[in-house]
């Protein structure tokens, strides 16, 4: 009976580790997941050029692959909020809540958003479907930046993460210099910055993902140590 009763506990303290390595894990998945499917459909789509055109060109209504892209858009973006996830439950609070609660609304309602109101090729033209598309994407951009900018703190009150404290801070600087490439692009007010707002688009989702792989891999070693 004891042995019993023993295997339940060990089994039952187990689970918490083995429910964040899988979330976590869903947070490695995300990036390789979207940013794979980009470079497949850059490379498929005959009308969209990686380094001239936004991604959500290759999910506009119209798009030979539309649907496909859409459909991974979402997953990526619910991969990405699990991985968030994760971390949130490991991280120190702050008095004003947990910036990597606020960082999950980027997969959540940017990602996610974005896939359920695709745009049209007239994003930049004031059209009421560009208009629609845009609104959970600059939502879910802004909350990312809040929770970065927040983060470094509470990186920092746990031992085990704080060697990373600094890079949140260095990908909002790194994010808010390629927007800015991005919009003065595609707004063309910089008309030379036009031919590359796919490219500025495509590096500040690398490095957004890219982070949270490196992220979340570190949980997951914690965790299994």
């Amino acid at each position: 009976m004891s042995t019993t009763i023993t295997r339940r506990l060990n089994s039952t303290a187990a689970r918490p580790g083995a429910s964040l390595r899988r979330l976590a894990l869903c947070g490695r998945l995300a990036g390789p997941m979207f940013l794979g499917a980009i470079l497949v459909l850059d490379w498929l789509d005959p009308n969209v050029t990686s380094l001239a055109d936004p991604i959500s060109y290759l999910a506009a209504r119209s798009a030979p692959y539309a649907p496909l892209m859409n459909v991974i858009l979402g997953i990526s973006g619910l991969l990405f909020t699990a991985g968030t996830l994760a971390l949130h439950h490991v991280l120190p609070p702050l008095p004003r809540g947990r910036p990597v609660l606020t960082i999950s609304w980027f997969g959540l309602v940017g990602m996610l958003g974005a896939a359920v109101l695709p745009c049209d090729f007239h994003c930049y033209t004031g059209s009421l479907a560009g208009k629609l598309h845009f609104l959970p994407a600059i939502l879910g951009w802004g909350l990312l930046h809040i929770g970065l900018w927040r983060l470094p703190v509470s990186l920092s009150r746990d031992s085990r993460w704080a060697a990373h404290a600094a890079w949140p801070l260095r990908l909002v600087v790194a994010s808010l210099a390629l927007t800015v490439l991005f919009h003065l692009g595609g707004l063309r007010w910089v008309p030379g910055l036009h031919g590359y707002i796919g490219f500025f688009q495509r590096l500040f989702l690398l490095c957004v993902f890219g982070a949270l792989y490196a992220m979340a891999g570190h949980l997951r070693r914690l965790e299994s140590s």
